[in-house]
């Protein structure tokens, strides 16, 4: 569906506000890699949650896997399917989704691990340790 917006000046939605609406016209993405959760591990691994509509998904899934330290490790997710990231939001406005690939790496397998995630408790002094956030990057 297309963004609704109460009132548009030629270059931004003001209702909601969206100081661009460039995102509306992306074009040429073929693979994405989305970030969720990382901050908030469940345990001491990372899950990848692969698209892999052109194939370059499951690529781009096994380098994910492959990255591994002495902290952390990453692992394929257990469940089937995406988690809502912008990744589904591509493939929701993709002509052609099976043209479009691409890994959520998460902090969580199935369900999030942190329980105030999109809600109004969900702020940065709940996150405690940043060392998650530093060997993630």
């Amino acid at each position: 569906s297309p963004l609704s917006c109460n009132y548009t000046s030629s270059t931004q939605c003001l209702s909601p506000l969206y100081p661009s609406l460039a995102f509306q016209n992306v074009t040429g993405v073929d693979t994405l890699l989305a970030l969720d959760q990382i901050a908030v591990l469940s345990g001491s691994n990372f899950y990848s949650h692969p698209y892999s509509g052109s194939g370059s998904g499951s690529r781009m899934d096994t380098i994910l896997r492959s990255l591994t330290s002495n902290s952390f490790g990453v692992e394929a997710s257990s469940r089937d399917g995406l988690p809502p990231t912008p990744l589904t939001s591509l493939l929701e406005k993709a002509a052609d989704p099976s043209s479009v690939s691409g890994s959520v790496l998460s902090g969580y397998d199935d369900e999030y691990s942190d329980p105030y995630l999109r809600t109004r408790h969900d702020n940065v002094t709940r996150l405690g340790s940043y060392a998650s956030v530093a060997a993630a990057a």
